[in-house]
């Protein structure tokens, strides 16, 4: 009797220290480290600058990189102002009336979530046509490619035409966007205002 009680003791032992070294299956798993190199935010202490986070906000499909290149009335006196190129701005007059840094920001993440994860995303300035750079304000234009390789049916994939952008240093020396004018330039290529007007209408 004594040895087969021992028996049960000894087993007994033997199964709680293997339980209590397996995992639970039903335990919450650790969040995982997401996959690729996450964006980088390199503070804006020039309009140079501005603009290389401005092109890599889109290759790096970062919507929160995109709107913090734009003014943000908590540090600025300045609002946002978009102008759009007058030929959409003629066929989509209702779209424009009341623009806003929301609409901005509700564009550039849809035109990402149609983007499948491995298709381009690219924003390129072919060419500089005038930069005056003062202090604490600037205004740089360039002509402008930008590519959004989606899948919705009927929207054009690349985007081109030219921004006149007036930028001035907010409360906290970082440089932002405040007046956005967009102008199509190439014959037979969408401006960035069709997109605007196509996915924020």
């Amino acid at each position: 009797m004594g040895k087969q009680r021992n028996y049960w003791v000894v087993l007994l032992g033997c199964l709680s220290l293997w339980v209590s070294g397996c995992e639970n299956p039903f335990s919450v798993r650790k969040p995982e480290e997401p996959k690729g190199s996450p964006s980088r935010w390199e503070p804006a202490h020039s309009p140079h600058q501005l603009m290389d986070n401005f092109s890599e906000s889109i290759t790096e499909r970062d919507p929160e990189k995109f709107r913090r290149c734009l003014v943000d009335t908590s540090y600025s006196v300045k609002r946002f102002l978009f102008i759009p190129d007058p030929g959409v701005l003629e066929s989509h007059p209702f779209t424009f009336a009341n623009w806003s840094l929301e609409k901005e920001e509700t564009v550039i993440r849809q035109a990402f979530l149609l983007a499948p994860g491995d298709s381009l995303c690219r924003l390129v300035f072919p060419e500089t046509i005038r930069e005056l750079i003062a202090p604490d304000t600037a205004v740089i234009i360039r002509q402008y490619r930008l590519d959004i390789r989606h899948t919705q049916a009927g929207l054009p994939v690349r985007y081109e035409g030219q921004m006149t952008l007036s930028l001035a240093e907010d409360r906290r020396g970082e440089w932002v966007i405040y007046r956005w004018e967009d102008r199509g330039i190439v014959s037979g290529e969408a401006s960035w205002s069709f997109l605007k007007a196509s996915l924020g209408g």
